[in-house]
């Protein structure tokens, strides 16, 4: 009985720790589900996401396709999905040039990244790459970056949203925007 307690404490304290936020370790943690609607169930609907890890960083991308301009004969998942893909590409080239200029400093440099807004320049560069592409269409950006010292920065563009939630309870949240529903 004295083990069974002494292994449900240390459970508990377990449970705790996890749930407490860290000095030292940090994480995040993505769900994604898409469940389209039955008529667009054939395409695999009009959204796309994507989760990169690399340098310590971790990036996240949650993309919603406007739906509207299927009735101009545009598919709106081709936009969503080629965004993301830029994304994470964009994310990929900047955490290689973060790494590379950490490995250079004397101390192994952990302080935040050069950039102060890192997700604006990677959705920018992005945006430029469809803007050459001439691909039309438009989707929401909901994007998050992990920093390895523990900066989280996001950026929201259109009706998605993010959280922040510790310990069980929303400390954060972004606010939608949006123009007109499509």
């Amino acid at each position: 009985a004295a083990a069974a307690a002494a292994a449900e404490e240390e459970a508990t304290d377990a449970a705790q720790r996890r749930r407490a936020p860290s000095k030292t370790l940090l994480g995040l943690d993505c769900g994604w589900s898409s469940i389209p609607h039955p008529a667009k169930a054939d395409r695999g609907g009009e959204d796309a996401h994507v989760v990169c890890r690399s340098g310590g960083a971790t990036f996240s991308a949650v993309l919603d396709g406007v739906g509207g301009w299927a009735e101009l004969g545009i598919d709106p998942a081709l936009y969503s999905r080629t965004l993301a893909a830029r994304l994470a590409a964009e994310f990929a080239e900047m955490a290689k040039a973060e790494t590379t200029k950490a490995a250079a400093h004397p101390n192994g440099r952990k302080e935040a990244w050069a950039q102060e807004r890192p997700l604006l320049e990677i959705l920018q560069k992005a945006y430029g790459y469809m803007e050459e592409l001439e691909l039309a269409g438009s989707c929401t950006a909901c994007l998050s970056l992990l920093l390895p010292n523990g900066q989280l920065h996001c950026l929201n563009l259109g009706d998605s949203g993010l959280h922040v939630i510790r310990a069980g309870e929303s400390i954060f949240r972004t606010v939608e925007q949006q123009h007109y529903f499509n």
